[in-house]
């Protein structure tokens, strides 16, 4: 009886944690990472919980890290987003320009990449405890 007692409270202490678990972690964060502007051009793996504090009863901020993985060369991912002859030199010239500033960002940023370049990155989140778990507030910067 002793035994079904203290695995019943193990289990109590578990369902109220103080902390988000990593597989909350994991469903919450990574498929706000992993979005359609992303899934083309990288991968993320490896995501983790690098720390954690609680700053009050309901709300828990991490640390976390994760790699982004080129799939494409930064040269591929150029010439291939150039815009086509098109009767319409307007919408054409406008998407043009806002995919040349695009471009212009993802190279400051990681530079004349190569697929399967790996870069870490890292971001600062908060959870809060809500009456279904917890809940991340906002969603993580974008990783390109």
């Amino acid at each position: 009886m002793k035994r079904f007692l203290i695995l019943f409270l193990l289990l109590m202490v578990a369902a109220c944690s103080n902390k988000p678990g990593d597989s909350e972690i994991q469903s919450q964060v990574l498929p706000l990472l992993a979005t359609a502007s992303t899934k083309d051009i990288a991968d993320i793996k490896n995501l983790r919980k690098t720390n954690g504090y609680e700053t009050d009863g309901n709300t828990y901020t991490i640390d976390i890290a994760y790699d982004l993985v080129f799939k494409v060369n930064y040269a591929d991912l150029a010439k291939t987003s150039m815009p086509k002859d098109s009767p319409d030199g307007l919408i054409e010239g406008l998407q043009s320009v806002i995919t040349g500033f695009n471009l212009l960002g993802l190279n400051v940023t990681y530079g004349n990449f190569k697929a399967g370049d790996r870069f870490v990155k890292q971001d600062h989140l908060t959870f809060i405890k809500t009456e279904n778990g917890w809940m991340l507030t906002e969603p993580p910067e974008s990783p390109l």
